[in-house]
C-alpha cells in the first residue's frame, strides 16, 4: 500500500453557535456549487447530546469534524490515518459508538484477483484524537483483502461493544455475527456463521435472535430463543413470487417481531408476528397506496410511537401525542420539504433533522425539543442560494394501457413555456423519485430546462401491484410510460417538442439509451450514466442473474432481451449520446459503456465517453461530480439551446 502523505481527518471541538450556520459563504451557483463539494453532510449527534460530527471539506479532502454543543470548548487538532492506508482513501461518514468515541467510515478504489473493487474500512477514534484503531482488529496476514463488516446493533446499553457480521479470511463458516470491542477491535463470536446466512438481527436487549438464510431466490427466516439454542425456521418465501416478508424489528415482547408484508394489502403493511405460533397477529399500520418504510420507538424502546412511509416525501403516522406535537413544529417550520430525523439524543431533548425540498437545498438543523428552538447546523449545498431554486410539482398521467403514472415536473425560473425539456428517469429501477432537493435536477433547471421525473411502473413505494407491473418490461411498457409522460407534457403546452433530451443514471442510463433506440425522433440527445447497454451481458454476472433475472428476464426471454438491448440496436439511433461511467463501478461494469461506445464508433454515430477514474456506481468522488456536471452542461447546451 502507498503511504499517506496528506491529512485526512480533522477534529475541531469547540463552542458551537446555535445561531450561525456552520457552512461557507455563497458562491456563484455553477457545477461546483451543485456538486456539493463544499457541503456539510452526514451530521450525527452523540448519545448525550453534547457533540455533533459531520463530513466537511478540509485541505482538499473530505474530513470528519466534531463540534461541541454548549460549553465544550477545546483546541482543534489533526489526526493522521495509519500509514498503510492508500492515498486515495475517502471519508464517507461516522457514527457515535458512545459519548467519547466515533466510528469513522472510509472507502477507496482497489483491485482484487477477480477485478476492480471498492474497499471499505472502519476506524475507531476518541474525540480527542487518541486510540486510533482499525475495526475490527485483524492479524497481519488478514489485512488485504479485508472488509469492515456490517454493524447490526450499536448496543446502546453497552457503550464499549457493537454487534456486527464479519468474514474473517481463512474462516470456514462464512459471515459470522460477532460482538466487537470498539476500543480494541477484538471480536467475540455470538453465533456460528453459515455461508448462506446473513441479515442478522438482535432483539431489544441486544441478543442475536434472527437471521435470513438464502438459497438463490428462496428465503428462510430463522430465529432462536437465546445464545445456546438452535436456529429454527419460522417463515419461508420466494422473492418475486410470494408475499413480502420484511422483518423491521423485534417488539418489546421478545417473542414477537414487527414485519412489513403485503399478504393482505397492495402496499406493505406493518404487523406483529408471533415467533411461537408462527402466525401474523395484529396489523398496526397500512395505507391504500404507499409502503411502510420504518417504525420508531420511544426512548425507552418499549412503545412504537410512529410508522414511516414515503409519499411525496417522508411521512409518519403517529401514535404518540408528545411525538406528534414535536414533529408538528417541524412540519410548520419547513412546509413543502422532506423532513428526516437523522439523530436523537438519549434524553430526547435534541434532534438532528435533515430538511430537503425543491426550494430548500438539503441542510441539517438542531432541534431543541425542550425550548422548541431550531438552529441551522450546515448545508450540503452551501453555495446554492435557495432564492435561485426552481419549483417542482407532482403530476399524474395515463399510460397508453390506462395505468395511472405519477411523476414530477420542475420548471425553470427563466423563460416561458414551452420550455426545452430534460427527461430524467430514476435508477433502480426498484426505486422512485420524491420531492427532495435533487441537485442535478435543480442544476438543469438553473440552465433553463424543464425537468421531468416519471415514476414509471416498476417503481417502488406505490404498492406491490404497481411494482410488479414493471417485471420483465425493460424497454417495453416501462419505456412507454416515459414516452407517454413526455407526450402528456407536450399536449399541455409545457415543453417544446423540438428540444427534448433524456438523461439518466444506472437504470435511468439504460432508459436514456433505449429512448433514442425506441423513439429516435423524440429526443435530440441522450446522456447515459452507468447505463446498461446489453442486458444479456449484465445477466452473465451471477448476482444480476439471481436478483434481476425474475424482474428483467431470463433465458426463455432471450429474444426480448436482445431486442431491448441498446447496443444490439445501434442502427435505430439518430441522436448524439454522452456516455459516462466510473472505472470501479461494481453494480454496472464499465464494459457496458465501452461496448456501447465501440458499437457507436463502428456505426459512425456521434458519441462521447467520459470515464470517471476510480469512481463507483454512485459518483462518490466530489471532483468527478463537478466534472460530470460540467460535461452535462456543455453537452445539453450544444443540442438543446
Amino acid at each position: 500500500m502507498r503511504n499517506l502523505k496528506s491529512l485526512l481527518i480533522a477534529f475541531a471541538v469547540g463552542l458551537w453557535s446555535a445561531i450561525a450556520p456552520l457552512g461557507t459563504a455563497f458562491a456563484v451557483a455553477g457545477p461546483e456549487a451543485y456538486s456539493g463539494i463544499n457541503g456539510m453532510t452526514d451530521i450525527t449527534i452523540s448519545p448525550d447530546g453534547l457533540h455533533l460530527s459531520a463530513v466537511e471539506r478540509y485541505n482538499g479532502r473530505q474530513a470528519i469534524f466534531v463540534y461541541g454543543l454548549g460549553p465544550n470548548a477545546g483546541q482543534s487538532q489533526i489526526l493522521q490515518i495509519p500509514s498503510d492506508f492508500p492515498d486515495d482513501l475517502r471519508v464517507i461518514g461516522a457514527s457515535w459508538a458512545n459519548n467519547k468515541r466515533l466510528l469513522v467510515y472510509l472507502k477507496f478504489a482497489d483491485r482484487r484477483p477477480y477485478g476492480v473493487t471498492t474497499e471499505y474500512r472502519r476506524l475507531g477514534v476518541n474525540i480527542d484524537g487518541s486510540n486510533v484503531q482499525v475495526l475490527p482488529k485483524v492479524i497481519r496476514q488478514e489485512k488485504r483483502p479485508q472488509g469492515a463488516g456490517s454493524i447490526y446493533d450499536m448496543l446502546p446499553d453497552d457503550p464499549d461493544h457493537v454487534l456486527l457480521t464479519y468474514y474473517k479470511p481463512k474462516s470456514t463458516n462464512g459471515y459470522t455475527p460477532f460482538k466487537m470491542d470498539i476500543n480494541t477491535g477484538q471480536l467475540e463470536p455470538v453465533a456460528y456463521g453459515d455461508w448462506d446466512a446473513g441479515n442478522y438481527m438482535s432483539d431489544l436487549k441486544g441478543q442475536t435472535r434472527l437471521r435470513y438464510v438464502a438459497d438463490h431466490l428462496k428465503r428462510k427466516v430463522q430465529t432462536r430463543k437465546d445464545d445456546d439454542s438452535q436456529w429454527e425456521t419460522v417463515w419461508e418465501f420466494t422473492l418475486f413470487e410470494d408475499p413480502y416478508f420484511d422483518v423491521l424489528s423485534f417488539t418489546p415482547d421478545p417473542n414477537k417481531i414487527f414485519v412489513a408484508s403485503d399478504h393482505e394489502t397492495n402496499g406493505s403493511a406493518v404487523y406483529e408476528f408471533d415467533l411461537t405460533t408462527r402466525k401474523f397477529g395484529k396489523r398496526i399500520w397500512s395505507h391504500p397506496i404507499y409502503d411502510a418504510s420504518r417504525i420508531m420507538f420511544n426512548a425507552a424502546r418499549d412503545k412504537v410511537i410512529a410508522v414511516g412511509y414515503m409519499a411525496d416525501g417522508d411521512e409518519f403516522e403517529i401514535f404518540d401525542a408528545e411525538f406528534a406535537a414535536k414533529y408538528q413544529v417541524l412540519k410548520q417550520a419547513f412546509p413543502g420539504s422532506v423532513i428526516r430525523i437523522s439523530g436523537i439524543s438519549d434524553d430526547d431533548s435534541k434532534w438532528v433533522v435533515l430538511v430537503s425540498g425543491p426550494h430548500h437545498p438539503t441542510a441539517s438543523y438542531l432541534y431543541d425539543t425542550v425550548n422548541v428552538k431550531l438552529s441551522k447546523i450546515g448545508s450540503a449545498y452551501p453555495d446554492v442560494p435557495a432564492a435561485t431554486t426552481s419549483s417542482m410539482m407532482p403530476i399524474s398521467y395515463k399510460a397508453r394501457d390506462g395505468l395511472e403514472i405519477p411523476g414530477y415536473i420542475t420548471l425553470p425560473n427563466t423563460g416561458s413555456a414551452p420550455y426545452p425539456l430534460v427527461v430524467h428517469p430514476h435508477g433502480g429501477p426498484s426505486s422512485r423519485d420524491v420531492m427532495y432537493f435533487n441537485s442535478e435536477v435543480q442544476f438543469l433547471a438553473a440552465q433553463g430546462y424543464a425537468v421531468f421525473q416519471p415514476n414509471f411502473r416498476g417503481s417502488t413505494g406505490y404498492g406491490s401491484e404497481f411494482q410488479a407491473a414493471g417485471y420483465k418490461q425493460w424497454g417495453l411498457a416501462m419505456q412507454d410510460d416515459i414516452t407517454d409522460g413526455v407526450e402528456f407534457l407536450i399536449s399541455q403546452g409545457m415543453v417544446d417538442r423540438d428540444r427534448i433530451c433524456i438523461v439518466g443514471w444506472s437504470y435511468g442510463g439504460y432508459a436514456a439509451l433505449m429512448g433514442v433506440v425506441k423513439t429516435p425522433d423524440l429526443y435530440k440527445c441522450a446522456v447515459a450514466g452507468a447505463g446498461i447497454s446489453d442486458i444479456p451481458l449484465l445477466l452473465q454476472q451471477e448476482y444480476h442473474a439471481d436478483v434481476n433475472g425474475p424482474t428483467v428476464g431470463g433465458w426463455s426471454e432471450r429474444g426480448q432481451l436482445r431486442e431491448t438491448s441498446p447496443a444490439r440496436n445501434i442502427d435505430d439511433i439518430k441522436a448524439p449520446i454522452l456516455l459516462v461511467h466510473g472505472t470501479h463501478d461494481q453494480t454496472v461494469a464499465i464494459e457496458q459503456s465501452r461496448l456501447m461506445a465501440g458499437k457507436l464508433r463502428d456505426a459512425g454515430k456521434p458519441y462521447r465517453l467520459l470515464v470517471l477514474e476510480n469512481d463507483d456506481h454512485n459518483r462518490s468522488i466530489p471532483e468527478n461530480e463537478v466534472l460530470y456536471l460540467q460535461e452535462l452542461q456543455g453537452f445539453l447546451a450544444q443540442y438543446l439551446k
